[in-house]
């Protein structure tokens, strides 16, 4: 956390999700996955949020590069698309060599307009319901993102993926 390095001046401390957004100048967005991971220098003194905007400045410049590489047969409609997907696989494996087919799973049942069945969405639609073990009741429960009950991708990311997702 910023708030506990004495070199951050902590301007946000308090403050909300959606009020941290707003004052970055991106009301109404979600911030899952929407901050680069990476080490950012700074001198003492430096405020909170001028770390978190060279972090979104990163990962949107990010997607920017990665949006404009892409495949014109990819079945995603937004940069932000991409960064859901990327997180999903992310939280799908931790193994570098599964992460393409992974994706190549994803990528066409999308194209055929398949559930997606992603155990991790459903884990992070349950939030603080999830105890360990997914239950048939879990893959059933009604959250935005369920991918066994609705199709499409999860509407925002469900983690920080990292650049190789």
């Amino acid at each position: 956390e910023l708030d506990a390095d004495p070199d951050i001046d902590p301007t946000l401390r308090g403050k909300s999700a959606r009020q941290i957004m707003a004052a970055l100048g991106h009301a109404g967005q979600n911030p899952e996955g929407r901050f680069f991971p990476s080490t950012y220098i700074f001198s003492p003194g430096t405020p909170d949020i001028t770390i978190l905007r060279m972090a979104y400045e990163k990962m949107s410049s990010m997607l920017a590069r990665i949006w404009r590489g892409r495949s014109a047969k990819l079945p995603l409609k937004s940069p932000y698309q991409a960064l859901i997907l990327a997180s999903m696989i992310e939280k799908e494996t931790g193994v570098a060599g599964e992460r393409r087919r992974i994706a190549g799973v994803f990528v066409n049942r999308l194209r055929r307009g398949m559930k997606l069945q992603s155990d991790p969405t459903v884990i992070y639609g349950l939030g603080s319901r999830y105890h360990g073990a997914i239950s048939i009741r879990d893959l059933t429960t009604a959250t935005p993102y369920n991918t066994y009950t609705r199709n499409g991708l999860p509407p925002t990311p469900i983690c920080l993926p990292g650049v190789r997702s």
